[in-house]
């Protein structure tokens, strides 16, 4: 088996979860949180479009759990246990992201 057949082959992890292959999409920093460092309908396509990639994990980015020391702007900022700002927003958005990821046949 040639190293590119490898990465299409399935991958079955000690906790029981078989992934459909082995490739990753490893965290990276979107920035593409509003002006109130929440999520956007922005992050709902970019993981949509991942999602269909056909990628085995999808990691999720850049999420900050302190405002005062972001990576850079429009990282998504997580204080206190919620989304800063807007909670419902928040919520509202990472369920979507979640539900589309779910949706494909990466895990």
């Amino acid at each position: 088996m040639t190293d590119v057949n490898t990465l299409a082959t399935p991958l079955r992890l000690p906790c029981g979860v078989t992934l459909p292959n082995r490739i990753l999409k490893s965290a990276m920093t979107e920035g593409l949180a509003d002006a109130a460092d929440r999520p956007t309908a922005a992050h709902n396509t970019l993981y949509e479009r991942w999602a269909k990639g056909g990628s085995g994990v999808l990691l999720s980015g850049n999420v900050m759990v302190d405002r005062r020391y972001l990576e850079r702007p429009g990282n998504v900022v997580v204080e206190d246990g919620a989304f800063h700002g807007d909670l419902k927003h928040g919520q509202f958005l990472r369920r979507k992201v979640a539900e589309e990821i779910r949706s494909r046949p990466a895990v």
